[in-house]
């Protein structure tokens, strides 16, 4: 359907960009492999994911520069994980060698995110002549906030997908991993399946978004009920303490709202 819980289904609105195509195409042909083709599939991730890398990501200024930017670490993102969790001794190799590259990208990606400032603003879709009233001018300015936070709360998750794989693959082959820092991510449950910007500005408004440290669950934990939480943070949480601790709260949750 081109979208996940690191990809907002508006975030590629405007078509999915060639190379994010071409990655998950490879990664469904390989989900839907047989043993016979397993093989040539890997070698097509090697190929596509080196071409990738030696074109490097592009100037990330701007929402639509940082939007093709994101396009292509996602893109190598996936080609990564193929690489590094079901590829030969070799392939995992290479993957491991392209870890940096990706981690420079993101890192780049983020710098240009906290320069941005909305000056480029995203188009309009109106006639000419068009005279903007009350209510246009209120719903241009709470499209263009939801449209900013998709994008970056996207970067986010994409950043927080990078990290989780890179650790968890240096802790099965290392035993341990090299903490990169916490990315602030948004916790709060309904904003990103939020359908329209009116309804994410609605719920933007009756409750906090919750921005807080994603390796830090303990405070929003303590203070939250798990229906409260987005499900992709509490699968994050669940590496970080567990599957049995995050279900325990999810049941006391649910005896606390029957009280």
């Amino acid at each position: 359907n081109g979208y996940n819980k690191f990809i907002h289904p508006r975030l590629y609105e405007q078509g999915m960009p060639t190379i994010l195509q071409d990655a998950f195409t490879t990664l469904a042909a390989y989900i839907c492999r047989t043993p016979a083709v397993k093989e040539t599939i890997l070698q097509i991730a090697e190929e596509r994911s080196s071409a990738l890398a030696r074109q490097g990501a592009p100037s990330a200024d701007g929402a639509q520069g940082i939007l093709c930017h994101l396009a292509h670490v996602q893109a190598l993102l996936v080609y990564e994980f193929i690489r590094l969790f079901y590829g030969s001794v070799r392939l995992r190799a290479s993957a491991e060698q392209q870890l940096p590259t990706l981690r420079r990208w993101v890192t780049r990606m983020w710098e240009a995110v906290k320069r941005y400032r909305g000056e480029d603003d995203f188009p309009k879709e109106r006639p000419l002549h068009w005279n903007a009233n009350d209510l246009d001018r209120e719903y241009d300015t709470t499209l263009k906030l939801w449209k900013l936070w998709i994008l970056t709360e996207s970067v986010r998750r994409t950043q927080t997908i990078i990290d989780t794989i890179a650790n968890t693959y240096q802790t099965m082959t290392k035993g341990w991993a090299e903490c990169s820092g916490a990315v602030m991510i948004t916790a709060r449950r309904g904003l990103w399946e939020a359908e329209s910007a009116a309804k994410w500005y609605e719920l933007s408004c009756t409750k906090a978004p919750l921005l807080v440290p994603s390796l830090q669950p303990g405070p929003l934990i303590s203070q939250h009920a798990a229906e409260d939480i987005d499900d992709f943070v509490k699968t994050l949480w669940t590496f970080l303490i567990g599957t049995d601790k995050i279900q325990y709260w999810t049941d006391k949750s649910i005896r606390m709202s029957w009280t």
